[in-house]
């Protein structure tokens, strides 16, 4: 299996405050897994509050690099897991992005949807909410008009 990867800055519309400090960006890094021509997506997000960054989750990643040249399709997730998590403690976010780039490339390889991969029912659309994070007071209105698609807000 192959492992390879790009960091990017998601630039925000307007500035996201919250309790703890206001950002305009939130980094991330895209995985891609690929084998026997097909490919898993997975995505490491990386707000400041989950103290890893764009270099820990790279530096992770090479050496998960290792383990997952070994493994090819099919393979079995509940094997390769483990031997990712003893890499290091902590980078849940790295460990996150090679979890769902698994099963993604699990679920295109059986041509099944996750769920049913994990023995799961078909799950139910829910409604999900947006955030309208602190922040300059006369934005609010628009904000909640470019949010319209949305049933639930949340408002801090």
């Amino acid at each position: 299996m192959k492992l390879s990867y790009a960091p990017y800055s998601l630039k925000f519309k307007y500035p996201f405050g919250l309790a703890h400090g206001t950002r305009t960006q939130t980094d991330v890094v895209y995985v891609k897994l690929e084998s026997d021509g097909f490919y898993g997506y997975g995505e490491a997000a990386l707000p400041p509050y989950l103290e890893e960054t764009q270099s820990s989750v790279i530096a992770f990643l090479n050496k998960a690099e290792e383990i997952l040249k070994n493994h090819h399709l099919p393979f079995s997730i509940a094997e390769i897991i483990p031997n990712i998590d003893a890499i290091a403690s902590g980078n849940n976010a790295a460990k996150a992005c090679i979890d769902i780039a698994l099963h993604d490339l699990l679920g295109k390889f059986l041509d099944k949807p996750v769920y049913e991969i994990l023995g799961l029912e078909k799950p139910q659309s829910k409604n999900t909410s947006v955030t309208i994070s602190i922040g300059d007071l006369n934005l609010i209105p628009q904000k909640i008009q470019e949010l319209s698609d949305f049933k639930i807000l949340k408002v801090k």
